[in-house]
């Protein structure tokens, strides 16, 4: 009776694991799909600036780039404490 109790709990565990991992490659793979159609659209249409990655890297401020990377620090740090 015990072993019937205990197989339930370590199979919906499994499962909630296998389920954070899909949810994670459905996002990434959603947007990767949106970078590329934005790539596209903006190389594909007939606008006088082309498309020049740079430019938009460029176009972030010092400031932004160094509070993207304080955060990504501090996110590191949790993701990493909690494993």
């Amino acid at each position: 009776m015990s072993l019937a109790m205990a197989s339930p709990a370590s199979s919906s565990s499994s499962k909630t694991n296998y389920s954070y991992k899909g949810f994670l490659a459905l996002l990434t793979a959603f947007l990767l799909t949106l970078v590329i159609i934005y790539i596209s659209y903006r190389s594909l249409t007939s606008s006088s600036k082309t498309f020049y990655f740079g430019d938009i890297l460029l176009s972030i401020s010092p400031y932004t780039w160094a509070l993207m990377g304080i955060a990504s620090a501090f996110g590191f740090s949790v993701i990493g404490a909690a494993m």
